[in-house]
């Protein structure tokens, strides 16, 4: 069930970033990251949220900069060789989004008055999460440096004439 899993992930990532983004040469995630940018710019008029609407925009920045590094990259293999740490990142940067989408409802909340007690510890709830996972979890800058370095992959090449050996090349997009 592990390997079965593993697989299923890389498939997803394949699909993510060699159909779904670059497809159609990432217009479809440049729309999206406008409406995570909206949100960005609707957080940072709370000063308890100014924070996490920049870490969002700063892994938003990382996701698309490591999108456009990609999809430089004219070898298909290479370019498609880490998309499972892509899904990763572009996963993280949408969780967060979604964090920081319920974190603008519970400061504009709080703003009005809060409600009761536990409205207000629910709304409290939510911007403490909200800021745990932008400061703890949602960081994708780590993708981009590793494009900046020339991220190298291992892929798997079949030896012409005997398909049970392999080499394994060290390439670079």
């Amino acid at each position: 069930p592990g390997d079965l899993n593993r697989l299923d992930v890389g498939d997803q990532g394949l699909d993510l970033l060699g159909r779904k983004v670059l497809g159609d040469q990432a217009e479809t995630l440049f729309r999206f990251g406008e409406i995570m940018r909206s949100d960005v710019a609707s957080a940072s008029g709370f000063a308890v949220l100014y924070e996490d609407a920049q870490a969002l925009s700063a892994g938003l920045d990382a996701l698309v900069e490591t999108t456009q590094a990609l999809a430089r990259c004219g070898e298909p293999a290479r370019r498609l060789a880490n998309a499972t740490v892509y899904l990763d990142a572009f996963g993280h940067v949408v969780i967060a989004w979604m964090w920081l989408r319920q974190a603008i409802v519970a400061a504009s909340a709080l703003a009005a008055g809060g409600g009761s007690g536990l409205d207000r510890s629910f709304y409290d709830s939510k911007l403490r999460t909200c800021r745990y996972f932008t400061r703890y979890k949602g960081d994708t800058r780590w993708v981009v440096a590793g494009v900046d370095r020339g991220w190298r992959w291992y892929v798997h090449e079949e030896t012409p004439g005997n398909e049970f050996q392999s080499d394994h090349h060290l390439w670079q997009c």
